[in-house]
This record gives structure tokens, C-alpha cells and sequence, in this order.
């Protein structure tokens, strides 16, 4: 059994509510993690500076007038990463990128930008991804990527929009949708809707979770669960999780 010490997957605001996803890996492939926190506009240059120094982008994220940025150093040399932030969902930018050779590595909605970061498959490994967008949650498509093998990369939601990424895995990872309200019963706290029973028994079943969202347009929490053999927790509190950060070994 690893004794390593947790990584951060994803550092997350969600319906006023910080959500840290933390991961312990049996052979780790990180070797350093780096958080960069700042009020402000987006950190261009931060993120530029941190390039330099051999780091990747894992995860963007705004909550409390905040930018939240987690950077990782692994063992061996990543691929080179482009950043773009976009008024409008990113859907040319995309496709260029395909065109290119280059996968979405990351997509999401934060603080009325779209943020999109492409690289180039490690091993020259064709790209084989789709794209959807969608009022509604696309069900149909989710069902025919998962059925062609392909499994959701990037699921966001903003402008009154679902868009998702699906890609062809290595593996062959299984996973599921949820969604429910988030609108909570009379005369129950706000505090009760966010997803925690449904999550537990994601972690009951030997699933972790790869994408929680907050769909306030549809009074939705949106969960993707998958199986994968990493050791995951979560934490969720309305203040940001400096302590927990810390016990990490990560400064912010």
C-alpha cells in the first residue's frame, strides 16, 4: 500500500462551496505541485512564468473573486501547453486545434470566460475527440460516445450551455452521469443539496470522481463518476481550504 502523500486533482467553487479533490497514487507520477491563488484578472503571465520552470496546468478555477491555478511537475517531460480564454464557447478554436494535431487537455466556464488549453498527445498518438453543446444535457451523444468507446474528457457549463469533450482513452475506464436537483426540500438547509450521499457511494463502488458541477440554470448538480484505481477524497466548505492546503505541503 502507497504512504505517498495526496495529490490535488482539482481544486473547485461550486455553488458557493470550495471543493478540493485530492488523489494518492500506488506508483506516483507527480513529482511537485504548485498552486498559484490571486484576486485580480486572469493570470497570463503567472501561468507564462510557471511554464518556464517545467510546470503544467492541471486545473483553472475562480471562486470569491479568486483565480485559482494547479500547476504539476511530473517525471518525465509533459507536452507543450496552449492557453486561450474566449468571450463565446470556444468551438473554432477547437477545431483548429484538431487540425493541428492537438487535444483539449482542459476546458472549462470561469468568471464569464471560456478557458481552453490544448497540447499535443504524448507518443504521437492520434487525436480522437468530439465536441457537443447543448441547452439541455446531451444524454443522446453521452450515450453514443460511451458506446463508441470514448469516454467525457471535459464536461462544462456556461452561457446557458453543456459543451463536452469526449475522447478515445488508453484504458478502458467505465464511467457513469448523474444529475439531480439542487434545489433543497422546504425547511431544509441550502447545505443539504450539495451531492454527498451520491459521491459516498460513488467511493462505495470503487469510483472516483471526475467532474462535479453546479448547473445553476437548471437547478442541477452534475456528477461523472469512473472507475480507476486511486485512492480519492473530498472536502467541501464554504472557505477556502488554506489549512488543508497546507497539510499538503502546498502554499497559497
Amino acid at each position: 500500500m502507497s504512504h505517498r502523500q495526496p495529490r490535488i486533482d482539482q481544486l473547485t467553487y461550486v455553488n458557493d462551496k470550495w471543493v478540493l479533490l485530492t488523489e494518492k497514487y500506488e506508483t506516483d507520477p507527480i513529482v511537485e505541485q504548485r498552486l498559484y491563488v490571486g484576486p485580480g484578472s486572469f493570470p497570463k503571465n503567472q501561468i507564462e512564468k510557471t511554464w518556464k520552470k517545467g510546470f503544467r496546468i492541471r486545473h483553472i478555477s475562480y471562486g470569491q473573486s479568486t483565480w485559482v491555478v494547479l500547476f504539476e511537475r511530473k517525471h518525465r517531460p509533459s507536452p507543450a501547453q496552449t492557453l486561450s480564454t474566449s468571450n463565446e464557447i470556444p468551438t473554432e478554436k477547437i477545431q483548429r486545434a484538431w487540425d493541428q494535431g492537438k487535444r483539449v487537455q482542459f476546458l472549462s466556464y470561469c468568471n464569464g470566460l471560456w478557458i481552453l488549453i490544448t497540447e499535443r498527445p504524448e507518443g504521437n498518438i492520434p487525436v480522437n475527440q468530439s465536441l457537443v453543446t447543448n441547452t439541455e444535457i446531451p444524454k443522446t451523444e453521452i450515450e453514443q460516445y460511451w458506446s463508441e468507446g470514448k469516454r467525457l474528457h471535459c464536461v462544462a457549463y456556461g452561457q446557458r450551455n453543456f459543451v463536452i469533450i469526449a475522447e478515445k482513452p488508453i484504458d478502458d475506464t467505465l464511467q457513469t452521469f448523474y444529475a439531480t436537483s439542487s434545489v433543497a426540500p422546504p425547511g431544509v438547509g441550502s447545505n443539504s443539496t450539495f451531492p454527498t450521499n451520491k459521491i459516498q457511494v460513488y467511493y462505495d463502488r470503487n469510483r472516483q470522481i471526475h467532474t462535479i458541477l453546479h448547473v445553476p440554470d437548471h437547478d442541477l448538480w452534475v456528477l461523472v463518476g469512473e472507475e480507476k484505481s486511486v485512492n480519492q477524497a473530498i472536502y467541501f466548505d464554504p472557505h477556502f481550504p488554506k489549512d488543508k492546503l497546507n497539510k499538503l505541503g502546498i502554499s497559497s
